[in-house]
């Protein structure tokens, strides 16, 4: 008897041994959970062009350090959806409104990005004029950039009207503004937001597809 108990007891060890060794860490359970990579995948960050400027009675504009972004994230669109249709929008001239780019996000790392045409071609024409004469605020104009934005953005619309995506366009349409973290949000309840400029329009039927805050019934 106490010959077969014994033998139980070697199976029982052997047994709870092998399971242990096949029972994954608390580390490597805590990074099965962890979603970011296989979103990053799947996601696309929306990026405009907007330099930290503050305006001054010299020039109208002054870019502060260099340190900061020039870049803000406005949406995330599926990687999918932006090969199949996104980045086939093209404007009345037949120019593509959005451009594939890599910029280097907050960790360093080499990020595919999708921004504007219209964003890469201000920019160019601010390096260009900085390379003349020293920065002095010339091709950007943030009224006229708003109101190319939001041409653009309406011609994203009109394509996917045109290719079945949305049934009609919607009668609102909504402020597009930089992704605000919410270490920005003060105590009061106020945040950050309330003081950004609205960098463009977007129809209503399409903020969801780029991924673009918007709330409404």
């Amino acid at each position: 008897m106490s010959q077969k108990t014994s033998k139980c007891a070697s199976y029982a060890g052997a047994a709870t041994t092998t399971s242990s060794s096949h029972t994954p860490s608390l580390l490597k359970r805590i990074r099965a959970l962890d979603k970011s990579a296989e979103l990053s995948q799947r996601y696309t960050a929306l990026v405009l062009f907007h330099p930290c400027c503050s305006l001054n009675s010299d020039n109208g504009i002054n870019v502060s350090s260099a340190s900061d972004s020039l870049y803000v994230a406005v949406g995330h669109a599926e990687t999918s959806f932006i090969n199949s249709t996104l980045i086939h929008c093209k404007n009345e001239d037949g120019d593509p409104i959005f451009v594939k780019d890599k910029l280097s996000n907050e960790f360093g790392v080499m990020t595919e990005v999708l921004r504007l045409r219209i964003d890469i071609k201000i920019q160019k024409d601010m390096n260009r004029s900085q390379g003349r004469t020293g920065y002095s605020g010339d091709g950007y104009n943030s009224a006229k950039l708003f109101q190319n934005r939001t041409s653009a953005f309406e011609h994203v619309t009109n394509h996917l009207l045109t290719s079945e995506v949305i049934p009609r366009k919607h009668a609102d349409v909504y402020p597009i503004c930089p992704f605000v973290k919410s270490s920005t949000i003060d105590r009061s309840g106020g945040s950050e937001h309330d003081k950004k400029v609205v960098l463009a329009h977007v129809n209503r039927s399409t903020a969801p597809y780029l991924g673009i805050d918007c709330v409404g019934v």
